[in-house]
């Protein structure tokens, strides 16, 4: 938006330096036509801007009204709750640590005896 701004604005003073030479009589008067598409560039520089802007402006009110909205369910009560999940068809898991001890054979103990 900056970068838009600063050319219509640039567009406007060349224009108006146009004009102003033609009226000291520096230049000749074709040169208005420069001056006028400069104008009309400038215009649609402006154009450009102001939709920009507009569409910015929406979207932030967005947001104040969203945050607004999320403030009022804050402060209620009795706020909405989803129900349970039902979970009947789902798989359940085995256990990571049923059965792990079959496959172990017992290792006999050794006691060292004290001298």
């Amino acid at each position: 938006m900056r970068i838009i701004e600063a050319m219509s604005a640039l567009a406007a003073l060349s224009s108006a330096v146009i004009i102003l030479a033609v009226l000291a009589g520096k230049i000749d008067r074709p040169a208005l036509v420069m001056a006028a598409d400069l104008c009309f560039l400038t215009a649609i520089l402006q154009a450009i801007n102001f939709a920009i802007g507009y569409s910015l402006q929406k979207r932030l009110r967005q947001g104040h009204d969203e945050n607004d909205r999320s403030g009022i369910l804050e402060a209620k009560a009795d706020r909405p709750q989803l129900n349970q999940a039902d979970t009947r068809n789902l798989v359940q898991p085995s256990s990571v640590t049923e059965s792990t001890t079959e496959l172990l054979e017992p290792v006999p103990r050794v006691m060292e005896q004290k001298k």
